[in-house]
């Protein structure tokens, strides 16, 4: 009887450790959970020269930890020209690969404009600046925007 008895303990022990060892495997695995935790990275590219009315691609590209992210819920740009932020336009980024979304855009003068990214992808909202130069702009109009402070004029961003 004995026998027996342990010999149904020890295999519900063996079914017990074998249930309990098929779980999730992102509670698993501490990469996988890390990775959802630490900030969206977001580099805004842009060619160096812009030129009014021309055609140009602008990238952002998404990465978190070391991991481009190609699963962004929400990528768009919106564009302004200084002091007219209430006439800009967003425009929905195309995902192309490694973490790089683009979007095609021309603009229609000379002037400092920026370009803000409105990033949406696993459970944060990034939205960093980047000011550009279009064309020929006065020293002077250049001046007053660079003295401006500002916390996302860098073109890069994260959210915690």
């Amino acid at each position: 009887m004995w026998k027996w008895m342990i010999g149904v303990f020890v295999t519900m022990m063996i079914v017990s450790t074998a249930c309990s060892s098929k779980g999730d495997k992102a509670t698993q695995d501490p990469k996988q959970q890390t990775s959802f935790m630490q900030p969206i990275e977001v580099g805004i590219q842009v060619p160096s020269q812009l030129e009014p009315k021309k055609e140009y691609v602008l990238q952002v590209h998404l990465q978190q930890g070391k991991a481009a992210i190609d699963d962004a819920s929400d990528v768009q740009f919106e564009i302004w020209k200084k002091d007219q932020l209430n006439k800009g336009k967003k425009i929905k980024a195309q995902h192309e690969q490694n973490g790089v979304y683009t979007v095609k855009n021309s603009f229609p003068g000379d002037g400092v404009y920026y370009i803000q990214t409105h990033v949406t992808a696993h459970g944060m909202h990034v939205m960093p600046v980047k000011m550009v130069v279009v064309g020929h702009v006065s020293e002077q109009e250049l001046k007053s925007e660079t003295d401006q402070p500002s916390h996302q004029m860098n073109g890069s961003g994260h959210h915690h």
